[in-house]
C-alpha cells in the first residue's frame, strides 16, 4: 500500500518538476526571444543610421562642405559670432560682445549654444570649416533622429526608412542652412524629431524619464535658437502631450481594455496636468537662456516691423519649390484609411489627432501670413523657414496613420502598402530629378557686398587679396575706435575681418532704449533721413554730436548722398578719403571725435529725469554739439527722493527735469553749498502743493491760453547769440502751450531775476542763492526744442548748460589696452572721468587704483567712471562679471540640466529624496493642519 503511493507520489513529483523544467525552457527562450526582437530592432535602426549616413555624406555633405563659395545669406553673421568665441569662448554669464550696436551681454544677445558646441572642432579645422562641419552634422542628427521617430510610429523599418529617404530628398530640411546660412536655426532641427520620440515612449510605457528627457531635448533647442524652437519644437511637443492619451495609441485591443477603467474627469485633468507641467518645468528651465533672450528682444527692444516683402509672408507657388512632392503620396494614402480603420474597430485615434493638430497650427500660420494677418511677426519668422517642421510632421503623421492601420485591420494594411507602392511606380519615373537630388544644385551665394566677398576675407575660399577691398591705412584692428555703414551687406561681414566695431549691428539687437540712440544716429548723418528743417550749421554740429557720441573713426558709403555732404565735403572733420570700387572709406579728423574708452575732463551733468525726457535732453543738447569733450549727462533716478550723495559729490551740475518726489533737503544743500541746477517743471503733470525754495518762486499758476510769444528779456548771457523772435510757435498741436511759473515778476523771490518774460509771466529766471547758481524754467524747454527742431532755442539751452557747467580741460597723457572684450584697463592723468561708449549694463564693475568704484550710466546710455583727482595718475580696470540676471539664468539652465539628466539615468535618489521629504516636511505638515 504504501509503496503504492510513493510511486504516485514520485509520478505527480515528476510531472511537475518536469512541468517548471518546461515553463522555465519557455521563459528563457521568451527572453531569448525578446532580446533578440529588441537587438534585431537595434540593428536594424543602426544598420539604417549607416545607410542614412552614407546618403548623407555622398548627397549632402559632400556638396556643401566641398563648395567653393561661403553659403546662405546670413552666413557672414554666423561666422562673426563663430569667429568670437573661437578667439575668447567666454563664460556664458561673464561674456560680452563689443561688436554691433554698442555691445551686449552674451546671455541676452544672439543664440550663443551653437558656438560653444563648436568650439573643440576650431582646435583641429579653421573657424568657418568648423562652423560649416558642425552645421552640417546636425543635419545627420536630424535626419536619424526623424528615423527613430518614424520606426518608433510605425514599427515598420522598411516604411521608415522610406520616409527618411523622402527626408533627404526635400529641400526644405536644409533651407535655413543652404539659403539663409542661419547655421543655428538649422542646428535645432534635430531636436524636433528626437523630442517628439521620447514623448511617444512616455505615452506608451507612463515612465518619466522619457517625458523628462523630451524636457531636456526641447530645452537645448531653446538654448540653441529659442525663436524657432518655441514655435516648431515646444508648441508641437507641448499640444502632442496635451492630446495624446496613456498607453499604445495603435494598439485595438488594448484600447478596448482601456474602457473597462474609466478614471473621472478630474483625475484625467490632474494626470494630465502634471505631465504637461513637469515637460514644461523641465523645457523652459533648461531653455530659460534662450526664453530670456527671446523676451528681451520681443517685449523691450524694438521687435520686427511690418515687412512689405513677399519674402516675410511667403511667396506662392514659387516657395513651394522646398518641399518635395513626394510627402504627399504616404499622407494622401495613410491618413483616409486610418479614417477607415478607426470607422471599422473604434480604436483610439488621439494620438494621430495629436500630430495633425500640431501640423495644421503651422500650414495655420503660413496661411495667416499669406493674408496678412501676422505681418509683424512674419517679418521675423518667414513662412518657408516652418518648411522643414511642416515635412517633418507631415510624415509622422503619416507614419502614425500607418501603424494604426496595421493594427486595425491587416487587409487594410496590405492596401495601403499597394496603394503606396502602385503610386511610387506611377510616379517616380515622371519626375526623376527627385531620385537624383543633390544638395549642390540649392546652395546659392549670400547676399554679401560685393558677391563673392568671401573670396577676399576668408581663408577657406579666399583667392583674391584683402587690399582689393580695404584701404592700406584702414585701422582694422583698432578696437577703441567704431566704422559706420548703413549697409547691412557691408557690417555683417565686417567683423569677420576686422577688430574695428560696427556701429550699427545686423542682429544680436539690444534693447530700445539703446537702438534709440542708433535710429538718432541714422536720422541725423545721413542725406534726407529726418523731416526737420534745421539749417545746415546746425545739421553739421548734430551730425558731429553722434559721430563723437559713438566714437566712429571711420565712415563707409556705398551709394550716392548716403551720408550728408555737408559734412563729407568739410576738410576740417574728413581727414581722408579713398574710392574702392563703387564704395568709398572716409577717415574723420580726430579733433573732432573721441574714441570708445577716453580719460575726459568734461564736466559731470547729473539729469534727474525719467528715461522719456532723458532721451529729450539728450537729443536737444544734440542740436549745438555739446559733446563728450564739454560734457557727460549722467543718467541719475527719476526722483528728487533717490538722489544719493554720491552722484551729489561727483557732479559738477544738476539738471532737473520730467521727475518726480518732493524730498528737496539734499538739492537745497546742494545749491548752498556752490552747487549749481536748472530746473524745468513744464512738463510736470501737476504742480508742487508748496513751492519749494530752490524754485526761487513764491507761487505758482499753470498758464495753458499762451499761443504766440509776446516776449521781453534782460542782459543776461543766458540770451547770447538768441533771436527770440524766431523761437518756435507756442503750440501744441494747435492747442496752447502750457507754462508753469509765477503769474508776475512780483512773485519771484529777491534773489531770483527774470530772464525771459512772457507779457508778465517770468517763463526763464536765474538766480544765486548761498554759493551756488539757480536757473528756474516754466515752459518745456528741451521738449519744445525737439519737437520744432529750433536751433535758436537750442542755444539758449546751450548757455544754460555752459552757465553751470565749469570750463573742461585738456586731457593728459593716457592708455587704453583691451586683453579681450570682457576687461579693459586703463592708465591716466590729469583726468576726471573715463567714458566708455559702450551700451550699460549693471555687469561691468570698476577699480580705480585697486578701489571698488561705481559704473553710471551716462551719454547714450553708454557708461562713466568717475576718477579721483588726488592721484597724479590713476589706473582703471573695467571688468564685465556678469550681473544677477545673467548670472542667475545661467545657474537656472546649468543645474536644470544637470538634474534632468540624472533623473533620466536614475530616478532612485529622486525618489528617497522625495520620500525623505514627504516624511520630514510634507506628512509633519499634513498632521498639523488636521490636528489645527
Amino acid at each position: 500500500m504504501r509503496a503504492r503511493k510513493k510511486k504516485r507520489f514520485i509520478r505527480a513529483q515528476a510531472k511537475r518538476i518536469e512541468s517548471e523544467i518546461r515553463q522555465r525552457k519557455r521563459r528563457r527562450l521568451e527572453r531569448v526571444a525578446s532580446f533578440l526582437g529588441k537587438t534585431t530592432n537595434l540593428i536594424f535602426l543602426l544598420a539604417a543610421s549607416v545607410l542614412i549616413s552614407i546618403i548623407w555624406q555622398q548627397r549632402v555633405a559632400e556638396p556643401y562642405i566641398t563648395s567653393t563659395k561661403a553659403v546662405g545669406g546670413d552666413y557672414f553673421n554666423a561666422l562673426t559670432y563663430a569667429k568670437f568665441f573661437a578667439e575668447h569662448l567666454p563664460l556664458p554669464p561673464t561674456g560680452w560682445m563689443p561688436f554691433w550696436n554698442g555691445g551686449i551681454p552674451v546671455i541676452g544677445g544672439y543664440p550663443t549654444a551653437f558656438f560653444y558646441l563648436m568650439h573643440p572642432l576650431t582646435q583641429f579645422f579653421d573657424v568657418a570649416s568648423s562652423m560649416e562641419l558642425l552645421s552640417i552634422i546636425f543635419i545627420l542628427l536630424f535626419l536619424i533622429s526623424a528615423h527613430f521617430l518614424f520606426w518608433e510610429l510605425s514599427r515598420n523599418h522598411i516604411l521608415s526608412l522610406f520616409m527618411t529617404g523622402i527626408l533627404i530628398l526635400t529641400p526644405a530640411i536644409y533651407y535655413a542652412l543652404t539659403a539663409e546660412g542661419l547655421v543655428t536655426a538649422s542646428a535645432m532641427q534635430w531636436s524636433l524629431p528626437a523630442t517628439l520620440f521620447f514623448l511617444i515612449r512616455f505615452i506608451k510605457f507612463q515612465q518619466r524619464p522619457f517625458l523628462v528627457a523630451a524636457g531636456i531635448l526641447t530645452g537645448v533647442g531653446l538654448l540653441i535658437h529659442a525663436p524657432m524652437a518655441v514655435l516648431t519644437v515646444f508648441v508641437p511637443a507641448f499640444l502632442y502631450l496635451l492630446v495624446a492619451n496613456t498607453g499604445d495609441p495603435k494598439d485595438a485591443q488594448q484600447t478596448q481594455q482601456l474602457r473597462i477603467w474609466k478614471p473621472t474627469r478630474w483625475e484625467k485633468i490632474k494626470t494630465k496636468g502634471s505631465y504637461l507641467l513637469l515637460f514644461t518645468l523641465v523645457s523652459t528651465a533648461i531653455g530659460s537662456i534662450g526664453l530670456y533672450t527671446n523676451i528681451l528682444q520681443v517685449f523691450f527692444s524694438a521687435g520686427a516691423g511690418p515687412c512689405e516683402s513677399l519674402q516675410c509672408w511667403g511667396e506662392y507657388p514659387l516657395h513651394l519649390m522646398w518641399f518635395s512632392p513626394l510627402i504627399l503620396l504616404p499622407v494622401a494614402i495613410y491618413l483616409p484609411l486610418s479614417l477607415i480603420a478607426w470607422r471599422i474597430h473604434k480604436a483610439r485615434f488621439s494620438e494621430i489627432t495629436a500630430l495633425f493638430i500640431s501640423l495644421l497650427l503651422l500650414i495655420g500660420y503660413i496661411t495667416a501670413a499669406r493674408l496678412h494677418l501676422v505681418d509683424s511677426l512674419a517679418s521675423a519668422f518667414f513662412p518657408r523657414r516652418f518648411f522643414w517642421a511642416i515635412a517633418l510632421l507631415a510624415l509622422t503623421v503619416a507614419a502614425s496613420a500607418a501603424r494604426y492601420i496595421s493594427k486595425a485591420s491587416t487587409k487594410l494594411a496590405v492596401t495601403a502598402g499597394a496603394l503606396l507602392v502602385t503610386s511610387l511606380v506611377l510616379f517616380i519615373p515622371k519626375l526623376p530629378e527627385i531620385a537624383a537630388f543633390s544638395l549642390k544644385d540649392h546652395l546659392k551665394t549670400p547676399n554679401a557686398l560685393p558677391m563673392g566677398v568671401d573670396k577676399y576675407i576668408v581663408a577657406k575660399y579666399q583667392t583674391l587679396p584683402g587690399s582689393d577691398i580695404l584701404p592700406s591705412w584702414l585701422p582694422i584692428d583698432d578696437n577703441n575706435w567704431r566704422l559706420d555703414s548703413i549697409r547691412p551687406d557691408f557690417f555683417i561681414w565686417w567683423n569677420t575681418v576686422a577688430k574695428m566695431p560696427a556701429t550699427r549691428g545686423y542682429s544680436n539687437a539690444p534693447t530700445q532704449e539703446h537702438l534709440n540712440w542708433i535710429y538718432f544716429l541714422q536720422t541725423a548723418t545721413l542725406a534726407g533721413a529726418g523731416d526737420d528743417k534745421l539749417d545746415a550749421a546746425t545739421r553739421r554740429d548734430r551730425a558731429l554730436f553722434l559721430l563723437d557720441a559713438f566714437g566712429i573713426n571711420i565712415l563707409f558709403q556705398s551709394g550716392p548722398d548716403e551720408y550728408d555732404p555737408a559734412f563729407l565735403d568739410d576738410t576740417s572733420i574728413i581727414k581722408r578719403s579713398q574710392k574702392i570700387r563703387d564704395w568709398t572709406y572716409y577717415e574723420l579728423d580726430e579733433k573732432v571725435t573721441t574714441p570708445i574708452v577716453s580719460p575726459t575732463n568734461a564736466a559731470r551733468l547729473l539729469v534727474i529725469s525719467d528715461q522719456a525726457g532723458y532721451e529729450t535732453l539728450m537729443r536737444a543738447i544734440a542740436l549745438k554739439n555739446l559733446n563728450s569733450t564739454i560734457l557727460i549727462p549722467i543718467k541719475g533716478p527719476s526722483s528728487i527722493d533717490r538722489v544719493s550723495d554720491q552722484l551729489l559729490d561727483i557732479a559738477d551740475a544738476v539738471v532737473l527735469y520730467q521727475f518726480t518726489g518732493n524730498q528737496w533737503g539734499k538739492l537745497e544743500e546742494f545749491v548752498k553749498n556752490g552747487g549749481n541746477v536748472f530746473i524745468d517743471i513744464g512738463s510736470l503733470e501737476r504742480l508742487p502743493s508748496t513751492v519749494p525754495k530752490i524754485f526761487g518762486a513764491k507761487g505758482l499758476e499753470l498758464h495753458d491760453q499762451e499761443r504766440g510769444w509776446e516776449l521781453t528779456t534782460s542782459s543776461s548771457t543766458l540770451l547770447e547769440g538768441v533771436q527770440t523772435r524766431k523761437f518756435a510757435p507756442l503750440l501744441f498741436k494747435n492747442d496752447p502751450w502750457k507754462i508753469a511759473a509765477p503769474p508776475s515778476e512780483k512773485l519771484l523771490e529777491e534773489w531770483m531775476d527774470p530772464v525771459l518774460m512772457q507779457k508778465t509771466i517770468p517763463v526763464l529766471s536765474q538766480g544765486k542763492i548761498g554759493q551756488g547758481t539757480v536757473i528756474f524754467s516754466g515752459f518745456n524747454l528741451p521738449y519744445h526744442i525737439v519737437s520744432y527742431q529750433n536751433a535758436h532755442e537750442a542755444t539758449l539751452l546751450k548757455n544754460i548748460l555752459l552757465e553751470l557747467i565749469p570750463e573742461g580741460s585738456s586731457v593728459g597723457k593716457f592708455s587704453v589696452k583691451r586683453p579681450s572684450p570682457s576687461s579693459i584697463s586703463i592708465a591716466a592723468t590729469g583726468s576726471k572721468g573715463v567714458y566708455v561708449k559702450e551700451n550699460y549694463h549693471p555687469g561691468w564693475k570698476a577699480l580705480v587704483n585697486g578701489k571698488k568704484t561705481p559704473v553710471y550710466k551716462a551719454g547714450l546710455s553708454f557708461m562713466y567712471v568717475p576718477i579721483s583727482a588726488e592721484e597724479e595718475t590713476n589706473h582703471i580696470t573695467l571688468t564685465f562679471r556678469g550681473s544677477l540676471m545673467t548670472w542667475g539664468w545661467f545657474l537656472v539652465s546649468g543645474i536644470s540640466l544637470i538634474l534632468s539628466f540624472l533623473f533620466v539615468l536614475s530616478t532612485r535618489p529622486f525618489a528617497t529624496l522625495g520620500s525623505f521629504f514627504e516624511k520630514k516636511i510634507t506628512r509633519r505638515i499634513k498632521t498639523w493642519w488636521v490636528r489645527e
